[in-house]
């Protein structure tokens, strides 16, 4: 977000410096609001309010729980991960890992019971429309 795309050493020491500061003057909550709206989730597509519009067609505060691991799984590789939206469906290692994260957020009590099977027991749903699939 604050620094150029170089691969240099350069601007690993102003990370490492950069992250120290950030991480003892801002919130935590914060930090991971910016971190989430400024990723990318697919081919020029940054922030997470855009990606809920175009993979779910609703806004980022609307996410089911399963659409919200689906996110979590996208990353490191968000523009691989995107051709499961343009071909309607998810890889078997997406599958497991969103089922891992719903798993993890059960434990830490991030949802209910209720919500968990609920969330195991419905079938991740794109969006209709496939914007942004011409290539894939």
């Amino acid at each position: 977000v604050y620094l150029d795309r170089d691969k240099t050493f350069s601007r690993k020491m102003q990370e490492l410096f950069m992250t120290w500061y950030l991480e003892t003057k801002v919130k935590k909550q914060r930090l991971m609001e910016v971190y989430v709206n400024a990723i990318e989730y697919g081919p020029a597509l940054y922030g997470i309010g855009p990606a809920a519009w175009r993979y779910f067609g609703k806004p980022a505060a609307d996410l089911t729980p399963t659409e919200s691991a689906f996110f979590s799984s996208i990353l490191p590789a968000p523009r691989k991960r995107f051709k499961q939206y343009c071909r309607d469906k998810i890889s078997g290692w997406t599958e497991r890992k969103i089922e891992r994260i719903l798993g993890l957020m059960l434990k830490r009590n991030r949802i209910t019971e209720e919500e968990y099977q609920e969330a195991m027991a419905t079938p991740l749903l794109f969006s209709v429309e496939k914007s942004g699939c011409g290539r894939y």
